[in-house]
């Protein structure tokens, strides 16, 4: 038998038995069973470059069996895979099944590996029976002139296996589950790999069969203890008339048109702080420029940087297309964040690292990060083909939930104008054309920038739809989207694109007060409808009626009117002056007073805006006879508001600051009563809260709706009990006809 030469030129590939324990990712796979050579996987060329015509005669898929021949005097068929993407450690596995014949001896066959950006040769094995190196017969690798040898097997079934670590270049070949023999040569830098296979040698007759051939890599698990982010279509919002779609290396973002922004975000969102995120993506972009950004929209400054291709330009990064990238965030508590960007794999896999951002969020964006989600945009694209393919997206964050207890909505359907809640410059219309699946919507069509905001209380959370438009290449409206100063969204042109809406929802941080802006940058036309204000419970409200001056339970309508009085009960001493502050909740702005029936007609009495919370009643005697005297109780003033629609009840109204007379008197505060007709708190008047009201009279609780008796009040013409009439009084502020909540 003759001694076999081990012989190569770099080997690269391929997985023991021993191995079955470690997660692999299968690369490429072929049985060769469907009698066609799969164009998706294999392409075909030569061993001579200059010599293409005739290749298909050499090679033919048949009776499950891929035959590779030599049926042309020197030269013979060539099969080479699609560019494979691999990682920069894990240990690449090639196994095949083949068989190997000599038709003289002058032959040598291979399965070599390649760089999979340009074809170039690594390295591989060698099936050899050549006359003039008589020690170079065998099957293996060469390493310059050192041989290790392994007994041949022609014109039989063979297996073999082979492997290679291209983070330490280790490299081993085992034939028929024999002894394997190793090397170590040089790292692989390449970020994907091509399998080459021919069978050439001198003359005609020489031919390599293959019964199967799998190729797979290692995969090291950079977070084992991540989440995994779920890649399907009904898990991602998608924005600006983004087209996405599910595909076998994961989701792709495709945008809508030329150089408009396109983007989808998670519809989980998470708690990011003190966590680790690591995301795989690929940009595609036509051979042209394009920009694309990775990031966490908590708020949205937290990218792993700019990305383009084809050139930089703002200090971008320049990236190459249709290879992976591995993003790896680190988000802590503090508002501090690193993004490290690499190629091959993630950075603590030993990725190549192209591009670090560090950075700082500022106290308020950083209230933000206990509850945002993933974004990936591609934009400013000069190719109508760009797309971004995202292939694995995993977070050490815990998924948050929000959730209120009522909502407020604002659809504009029954609006001539923008409603006064709303805070605004720039120039805002009802547009009664067009809105989202409605007929309305808020408006902006200007050529000046302008801003829409909205102030809320004890809100958790604002959704809304959107659509901005441009009618040709060179208009580029764009705004953002901000709480509290803090923008959280970027947004641009969608070129009127039918009813191509983007609809969006964020949290809104836990506290009293928000301010929601939107905001023009570049003018346009701007379509908003549909916003939804979600707000957590109010906490209770104690009634405390035991103040020598006190406010009774009061009674508010959202988006209609509210009123409040204050009383004396049994006053300990004569009151001849007298002043107190009232405080009120947010969504009640002051209209008007009239003086109580207990204040003498020689009294002064004024009321005064201090502060937007703040009223200054004051009173005092200027003529006549009659005081206040002690024992005295009665209503000294009544306080008029209109009430914003974002109103929650109940809340307090409070006593402070008493002066002169009253200086040493315990004053308690008010609560609205819950008693404008909203029983079940949804923001609207209905026939079910008339329900309500009825079934609570009849004590048959819990209601339709689900309301315990002594949760919600009923009273609405404050008669002091639930009855009927309360219940007719709410269906007829439903009907809009006349009744005690007007």
């Amino acid at each position: 038998m003759r001694k076999i030469l081990v012989c190569s030129f770099m080997l690269m590939a391929l997985l023991f038995g021993n191995m079955a324990s470690a997660a692999t990712k299968m690369l490429l796979e072929d049985d060769f069973n469907d009698g066609v050579l799969e164009t998706s996987k294999w392409k075909l060329g030569v061993t001579q470059p200059n010599l293409a015509a005739g290749v298909g005669d050499t090679v033919e898929e048949a009776n499950g069996i891929l035959k590779i021949s030599q049926n042309s005097t020197d030269w013979g068929g060539y099969v080479y895979s699609i560019p494979l993407d691999i990682n920069s450690s894990g240990k690449i596995i090639i196994k095949r099944r083949a068989k190997v014949h000599y038709a003289n001896n002058y032959y040598y066959g291979r399965i070599s590996i390649h760089n999979g950006s340009d074809n170039s040769f690594f390295g591989g094995i060698y099936y050899m029976n050549y006359y003039y190196q008589t020690t170079a017969v065998g099957f293996g690798f060469r390493i310059g002139e050192q041989f290790d040898l392994l007994e041949p097997v022609w014109d039989e079934w063979f297996e073999e296996e082979l492997t290679f670590d291209p983070k330490t270049g280790e490299m081993t070949y085992s034939l028929n589950n024999r002894n394997p023999v190793s090397y170590t040569y040089k790292v692989f830098t390449d970020s994907s790999i091509s399998i080459h296979m021919d069978s050439y040698g001198w003359y005609t007759g020489h031919y390599i069969e293959m019964d199967y051939i799998t190729i797979e890599q290692e995969q090291t698990d950079p977070c084992p203890e991540c989440n995994t982010v779920s890649l399907t279509i009904d898990n991602w919002t998608q924005g600006q008339c983004a087209k996405i779609e599910e595909s076998p290396e994961g989701l792709i973002l495709y945008p809508s048109y030329l150089n408009a922004t396109t983007e989808i975000m998670s519809d989980t969102l998470y708690d990011f702080r003190n966590t680790e995120s690591f995301v795989k993506w690929k940009p595609h972009a036509g051979n042209a420029y394009s920009v694309f950004q990775i990031g966490i929209q908590s708020p949205y400054v937290i990218v792993a940087g700019s990305f383009s291709t084809n050139h930089s330009w703002r200090d971008s990064i320049v990236i190459s297309e249709d290879i992976w990238y591995y993003t790896r965030y680190v988000v802590n508590g503090d508002g501090t964040y690193t993004a490290i960007t690499s190629t091959g794999d993630y950075d603590v896999n030993g990725g190549s690292i192209i591009h670090t951002n560090s950075d700082t969020m500022t106290s308020n964006e950083a209230e933000f990060i206990d509850s945002a989600n993933f974004l990936f945009d591609i934009y400013d694209n000069y190719s109508a083909s760009a797309f971004l393919t995202i292939g694995e997206v995993k977070t050490t964050a815990k998924p948050v939930s929000i959730s209120g207890s009522s909502s407020t909505n604002y659809n504009f359907e029954d609006e001539t104008s923008v409603p006064s809640e709303f805070t605004q410059s720039g120039t805002w219309t009802i547009d009664t054309t067009k809105g989202y699946n409605s007929s309305s919507s808020i408006h902006s069509d200007s050529s000046e920038m302008a801003d829409i905001s909205l102030d809320v209380t004890n809100a958790v959370s604002v959704s809304f739809k959107i659509q901005i438009d441009g009618n040709a290449y060179n208009e580029t409206p764009a705004m953002y989207f901000g709480i509290n100063d803090v923008p959280l969204i970027a947004l641009n042109k969608s070129f009127d694109v039918e009813n191509c809406w983007t609809e969006l929802t964020f949290p809104i941080p836990n506290q009293d007060k928000s301010t929601l802006i939107w905001s023009i940058y570049r003018a346009g036309k701007i379509w908003i409808d549909d916003i939804k204000i979600t707000y957590d419970e109010v906490p209770p409200c104690i009634e405390d009626d035991t103040g020598d001056i006190d406010i009774p339970s009061y009674s508010v309508t959202p988006g209609g009117p509210g009123t409040a009085s204050v009383r004396i009960q049994n006053a300990p001493n004569n009151v001849e002056a007298m002043g107190f502050d009232i405080t009120v909740p947010d969504g009640l702005t002051y209209t008007g007073f009239e003086k109580g029936s207990l204040v003498p007609s020689g009294y002064l009495l004024d009321v005064n805006v201090i502060s937007a919370n703040t009223l200054r009643c004051g009173a005092y005697k200027v003529s006549g006879t009659d005081v206040i005297a002690a024992g005295a109780s009665g209503e000294i003033v009544k306080i008029t508001f209109d009430v914003s629609n974002t109103f929650i009840s109940p809340q307090k109204i409070s006593l402070s600051e008493l002066k002169d007379d009253i200086a040493a008197w315990f004053g308690t505060p008010g609560c609205d009563g819950g008693c404008n007709g909203d029983t079940n708190k949804d923001g609207q008047i209905t026939p079910a809260d008339a329900l309500n009201a009825f079934q609570k009279y009849m004590l048959m609780c819990p209601t339709s709706s689900g309301l315990d008796c002594d949760s919600f009040c009923a009273d609405v013409n404050q008669d002091g009990q639930d009855s009927p009439a309360d219940a007719l009084c709410i269906f007829r502020k439903y009907l809009g006809q006349p009744g005690c909540l007007d």
